[in-house]
């Protein structure tokens, strides 16, 4: 069979030399790819999956829809290939799994090999061949995974592949500044802001990027943007590393300007307002399913009345 590619990041989709395999537009069986592609180490018992999928359905139900799901799933495939060609789930009576002779590649998959490849490895001593397989990591992120669907394990998965992709734009930004690479180093880091604008440690880094490039007023106004984030994010004032920074920058220091000890730890929240803004993003991905949850109730209650 043709390799087959696989995007679970942003917008869902599954493309082969044949085009882009249409009919799967529904969140449910976009998610059940994504879990069975996620983990195809193992076969998986269909009364779990059913459970995860269509928790709020009696057992006989969701196991209906999971049969259906599995059904439509390889249904598509096969019209996209006339009829030909092996499916891509493979259905036992109490198992599921995916087709292991199929040729895929999954961008989910291949962004957290990158990440496992250059874990551990400081940003200094990141080679070309390293920095460059995070170059092409960061852009196989082009959205975060399975957007609009909010089935618990998703949104834990999309959580820790969030914190993955930041960890590494976090890399790619100490990389650029140790590499001297300023604006390609700014643009990592307005990446980690646009997904969290009180990232204290990330605006530091960009103002000692922006002052190393030469822009000293673009320095400080980026102490301005921080100041600014972090009292409408997380009501605190800057913190003490922040403004010595911002200090120096003001003096035109450049000789005493040195990247702060905590700049060499990963992307992930270390500091009150960082831990803060953290768990203000996860209270943010409740708010989705809490959403999806009135929807469905909605529908249901809906579907009642007209059956009344």
């Amino acid at each position: 069979m043709n390799a087959m590619r696989v995007h679970l990041f942003g917008r869902f989709r599954v493309e082969s030399d044949q085009g882009e395999l249409a009919g799967l537009e529904a969140c449910k069986e976009q998610t059940l790819l994504g879990y069975l592609l996620l983990h195809q180490e193992r076969p998986h018992s269909r009364e779990v999956l059913a459970s995860l999928l269509w928790g709020n359905y009696t057992t006989a139900q969701s196991r209906k829809y999971l049969r259906q799901a599995i059904w439509h799933i390889n249904s598509q495939l096969q019209e996209q290939r006339n009829g030909s060609g092996a499916t891509l789930i493979v259905a036992e009576q109490e198992w599921v799994q995916l087709n292991h002779d199929l040729d895929l590649w999954v961008d989910a998959l291949a962004f957290e090999e990158t990440c496992a490849w250059v874990r551990g490895t400081p940003s200094h001593e990141m080679s070309d061949e390293g920095v460059k397989a995070l170059q092409t990591a960061a852009q196989i992120y082009v959205g975060d995974f399975l957007e609009g669907c909010y089935e618990d394990w998703c949104i834990l998965e999309r959580e820790r592949l969030q914190n993955m992709y930041l960890g590494l734009l976090g890399k790619l930004l100490q990389s650029c500044e140790a590499r001297h690479e300023y604006e390609a180093g700014l643009a990592y880091g307005h990446a980690i802001l646009r997904y969290d604008r009180a990232h204290e440690r990330t605006h530091r880094q960009l103002m000692r990027l922006y002052y190393m490039a030469g822009n000293r007023t673009d320095a400080l106004r980026q102490f301005q943007r921080c100041a600014t984030a972090l009292r409408e994010e997380l009501d605190v004032e800057p913190s003490r590393l922040t403004i010595e920074l911002h200090e120096q920058i003001r003096a035109d220091r450049l000789d005493e300007l040195s990247p702060a000890p905590d700049e060499a730890k990963s992307a992930g929240p270390t500091t009150l307002p960082e831990i803060l803004a953290h768990l203000k993003r996860l209270q943010s991905l409740m708010d989705g399913i809490q959403g999806e949850l009135r929807r469905d109730i909605d529908m249901v209650q809906a579907a009642l009345h007209s059956a009344e």
